[in-house]
């Protein structure tokens, strides 16, 4: 069972300028017999479309932290090669529109949001050889308590070259709250 709900507000300042405003949520369960949700049915987070200061996919899950990295360039870096996939969605967004000059637009965004599972995962055990090294590692479990201290926090600016009947898109997007880092570090 999968439910989503995506809400969004245009708000026109002045003649150049508006508001755009989004909340997108959801909640996936896996019911019966099945104890896990088929991969297409999970929520991602990051992307064009979403958290725009992370890689497509791969903001979340929870606080847990991405493996770090082996590669020797990279050592100790955190390894995003892996999708992060959830079973509750909250993320929003707001940005802010200005006509700059003729089909040239301009955006300023904040981008906030996550994705949890309704059970913490198990911790990645690196004795064990059937262990994966992507395996979530920290909180997965979205608890009501806490949940706002794993909302992820992105900003940026962007332009957009409106042709009417096509808009390319070019957003550059940097992490202001990244919830995998250490409390204190975030």
């Amino acid at each position: 069972v999968r439910l989503g709900v995506d809400f969004r507000r245009h708000k026109i300042i002045d003649k150049t300028t508006s508001m755009a405003f989004r909340i997108n949520s959801g909640v996936a369960y896996a019911y019966g017999d099945t104890q896990s949700l088929p991969y297409e049915k999970y929520f991602f987070v990051g992307g064009s479309n979403s958290v725009r200061a992370w890689r497509p996919r791969r903001l979340g899950i929870g606080s847990a932290p991405p493996p770090l990295s082996s590669t020797p360039s990279t050592s100790g870096l955190f390894d995003y090669r892996y999708e992060k996939p959830g079973e509750i969605l909250l993320e929003g967004s707001v940005e802010l529109r200005k006509k700059l000059f003729g089909f040239v637009n301009g955006a300023v965004f904040l981008d906030a949001g996550n994705v949890w599972t309704f059970q913490q995962a198990k911790p990645a055990d690196p004795t064990e050889p059937t262990t994966p090294s992507w395996a979530p590692q920290g909180n997965t479990k979205f608890f009501v308590d806490t949940f706002y201290k794993e909302i992820a926090v992105g900003t940026g600016f962007g332009l957009r070259l409106d042709f009417s009947f096509l808009v390319l898109r070019v957003d550059v997007g940097i992490k202001v709250w990244d919830p995998s880092r250490p409390e204190g570090e975030r």
